[in-house]
């Protein structure tokens, strides 16, 4: 119940937050809501007693007509508001939703890419996205619910006071009995939604699959119909089995719930015509206690039901409100700024590893402002991680890193990426237009005249000419079923242009070139040259003949620069880097029909 506290608080103070214009009417909608629920409830048992004392006494039609419309206006009054109750929780969820996403995006890369990072997704999206009865919304719902029903519970007790005690032990205890029965219903319901959740990431894995585009072929030349119809059909066999065995749950729960209060009413009902017939009890209190004694269990149980959706609920709430005390990657004091101009890169005795694995130990590592490094190595190297830690995406856990003679950890985040343009080895296309995909800027704060440069940069003119709409023209079908496709080799020029866009002065290639073939891939290097002559690149590529348009060459292998120089210099010895090289050039001296320039070029 700790939590519980903690996590309502946090929502009530979030909703100040996010709608304080709409905290009045909240609290005014759920108070009254209350009111009025345990008015009709109350009076739904009260009214029929009185109309038969009435009756009784003799009383005129319009006195007895008079509790009957007081009932009928509260149930009226509830049912208006129910609605306003529930939009008030809805649209507090649905605006969370949007700001939810945009605090996402300002926490550091690194902690999201990490397995806590992966766990606070799947949290949020649960939190947010499953329903009115989950997360924050269902958490707050229940617990005005369970405090509702907790009030009407107790004056239908305090009525009942003045009954034989034995009487309310018969009538409360068949009603706790199916409360404890719900409640370890309930907890059995949440084992098997976590195992339902399980299987329905697996089916939706396979239908995403299935009605993808980029699968289709693999479908058709594996003929993968039966592997996936195997895997549906082990999902859905492994989904009847939960259901049926919460149906069989459920209608246990049900047999017994019924069977007890079947006694319950029997005996209650027996006992209060006695008192009735030995002139104990008055026919008004009959009519009464029955109302109590059949509405009682249905208020026991929604005590204890709603009490466990709602601690579930606090459960889920509890990361979704430890999320929100992490920092943005730009707070904090940053004394230090990055000079102006082309950047050096220093690395001075740094260390790094991810959870399972070390990368580096005590790496140093020296690159001039305007450099152009090649870094070659067999894969895990560690290359992707080097230029990760240059550019501040990741931090090292001892040593230095820095750009121009300052330590980034002293500078602002975004400060650092403002100077650092990267083209990742996984290729990230939006479902926007290619103007929108090259530039990531609203409409207002894209510059035109850098845009065309970077497209003529990047090579980029004729693939833009040839797009149906030019610019415009929107890119995957995710969104437009007519948008288009790009090729591998259109989408790296589309990604290199967009880092030219950004026009940092450390730019940063991570396997630039693979989709392209050896011919363009030497024309796009003598490209890079070109308009990097201003700024420090480091490119990674597995295919060596890159490197001879590089000032310095450096092999990675295991975490460790093994080698370092011009491509010449590490030709004219034995190691690593030339073994590597001959590899791969013998197959252009194998074939050298199929590729005469590049055959030449490795020779």
């Amino acid at each position: 119940m700790k939590d519980f506290f903690k996590n309502w608080r946090f929502i009530i103070r979030r909703y100040h937050e996010i709608m304080p214009h709409s905290m009045a009417s909240y609290w005014a909608y759920h108070l009254l809501f209350m009111i009025l629920t345990i008015s009709w409830q109350v009076l739904s048992v009260y009214v029929p007693a009185q109309v038969v004392q009435l009756l009784e006494e003799g009383a005129s039609f319009y006195r007895i007509l008079l509790p009957v419309c007081s009932l009928g206006l509260s149930i009226m009054l509830f049912q208006v508001l129910d609605p306003l109750r529930f939009f008030s929780g809805m649209e507090f969820r649905i605006i969370d939703l949007h700001l939810s996403s945009c605090f996402m995006m300002g926490i550091s890369s690194e902690y999201m890419n990490g397995p806590q990072g992966a766990k606070d997704v799947e949290n949020i999206s649960r939190v947010i996205y499953q329903g009115n009865q989950y997360g924050t919304e269902g958490m707050m719902r229940q617990s005005w619910d369970t405090l509702t029903s907790f009030l009407i519970l107790c004056v239908y007790l305090l009525t009942s006071a003045r009954l034989p005690w034995y009487w309310l032990l018969l009538l409360v205890s068949p009603s706790l009995a199916r409360g404890i029965v719900t409640y370890y219903f309930n907890r059995f319901e949440l084992e098997i939604e976590a195992q339902q959740r399980t299987l329905y990431y697996e089916q939706a894995y396979c239908d995403r699959k299935i009605w993808s585009q980029s699968t289709a072929k693999d479908m058709r030349l594996y003929h993968l119909k039966d592997y996936f119809q195997s895997k549906l059909q082990s999902v859905w066999l492994r989904m009847y089995e939960l259901l049926k065995k919460e149906q069989i749950w459920l209608r246990s729960r049900d047999a017994l719930s019924l069977s007890l209060n079947l006694v319950r009413d029997l005996i209650g009902s027996i006992i209060l015509l006695k008192a009735y017939s030995a002139q104990n009890l008055a026919l008004a209190d009959v009519v009464l206690f029955m109302g109590i004694m059949f509405n009682i269990s249905k208020h026991v149980d929604g005590v204890i039901s709603s009490y466990g959706q709602m601690i579930n609920n606090s459960n889920q709430v509890t990361p979704y409100r430890k999320f929100y005390d992490l920092p943005s990657y730009d707070e904090g004091e940053f004394t230090g700024h990055i000079p102006e101009g082309p950047l050096e890169l220093i690395f001075e005795d740094v260390s790094f590893s991810y959870a399972d694995k070390t990368v580096f130990q005590h790496l140093n590592l020296k690159v001039k402002a305007g450099e152009h490094i090649a870094l070659v190595g067999n894969n895990g190297a560690g290359k992707t991680t080097l230029v990760k830690l240059a550019s501040g995406l990741l931090t090292p856990q001892s040593g230095k890193i820095y750009l121009n003679g300052v330590d980034i950890q002293t500078v602002n985040p975004k400060e650092r990426y403002a100077r650092v343009a990267m083209v990742f080895q996984e290729l990230e296309l939006f479902a926007a237009s290619a103007e929108e995909n090259i530039t990531l800027k609203p409409h207002q704060q894209r510059d035109k005249e850098r845009l065309q440069k970077a497209i003529l940069e990047s090579g980029m003119e004729h693939d833009i000419a040839e797009l149906p709409h030019g610019l415009d023209t929107q890119l995957t079908t995710y969104l437009d079923p007519e948008g288009v496709q790009l090729s591998g080799g259109q989408t790296q020029r589309l990604m290199l242009a967009r880092a030219l866009y950004k026009s940092g002065d450390l730019l940063i290639l991570d396997e630039p070139t693979s989709a392209l073939d050896p011919l363009a891939e030497a024309a796009m290097y003598q490209e890079y040259l070109r308009f990097t002559q201003d700024k420090t690149a480091i490119f990674i590529s597995h295919r060596l003949s890159s490197t001879q348009f590089c000032d310095r060459v450096l092999f990675l292998e295991n975490g460790r620069i093994v080698q370092s120089g011009t491509h010449e210099e590490l030709m004219s010895v034995a190691g690593p880097y030339r073994e590597m090289f001959e590899t791969q050039a013998q197959y252009y001296r194998e074939h050298p029909a199929e590729d005469g320039q590049m055959a030449e070029a490795w020779s």
